[in-house]
């Protein structure tokens, strides 16, 4: 999701498409939740930017219109000082 315009919209996309009780894995990098990035990330962004990335997506701030719709099964940093995350989510509605 952080290689696409709208995270949100494609999220939102993501979950209606999932059938209930269907499973959706996202693997990609995001902002570590409740830290802002480091000094260096910030300085590196916008040329990563142009390569076609934003290191700094917040899955937590995308992935909020549908709390009602989606359940955290898991979430867990699994590269890059947990830059990339593996997050794991049920369909609930």
């Amino acid at each position: 999701m952080s290689v696409v315009p709208d995270g949100r919209k494609t999220f939102g996309e993501m979950a209606r498409v999932c059938r209930k009780d269907g499973l959706v894995l996202v693997f990609d990098k995001f902002a570590e939740p409740g830290k802002s990035l480091s000094i260096f990330k910030k300085a590196i962004r916008h040329v990563i930017k142009v390569l076609g990335t934003d290191i700094s997506v917040s899955f937590e701030k995308i992935s909020e219109s549908q709390k009602t719709n989606v359940r955290l099964i898991s979430d867990e940093g699994v590269m890059f000082g947990n830059m990339y995350r593996r997050i794991l989510l049920k369909k609930v509605l």
